[in-house]
């Protein structure tokens, strides 16, 4: 029969793995919160959900995040996406 500190050391490593574990998975669902939905971009652009669609197929549009059959977008992505897109004039390329 194993030595009752040596247990209790063990238990200890797996309490800890598993506080880690736990730590690492509440860290991601707060990262995937920050994800936006396709009409939550499209709401926040201006434009119709198969407009972002046509600019993911044509990849013009956004960065964006495949999540199995789901599309996410980062708000920092639509930011500089944006931010490149701005012109002085209407003679400018967009």
């Amino acid at each position: 029969m194993p030595q009752l500190p040596a247990v209790w050391r063990v238990l200890q490593m797996e309490r800890r793995d598993a506080a880690g574990i736990l730590s690492l998975l509440i860290g991601a669902r707060k990262h995937l919160e920050t994800l936006l939905t396709t009409p939550e971009v499209a709401g926040r652009l201006g434009v119709a959900e198969i407009t972002l669609r046509k600019w993911r197929i044509y990849g013009t549009g956004p960065r964006f995040i495949r999540c199995g059959a789901n599309v996410r977008y980062r708000a920092a992505d639509i930011e500089s996406w944006v931010s490149s897109r701005t012109v002085g004039s209407t003679s400018e390329a967009a």
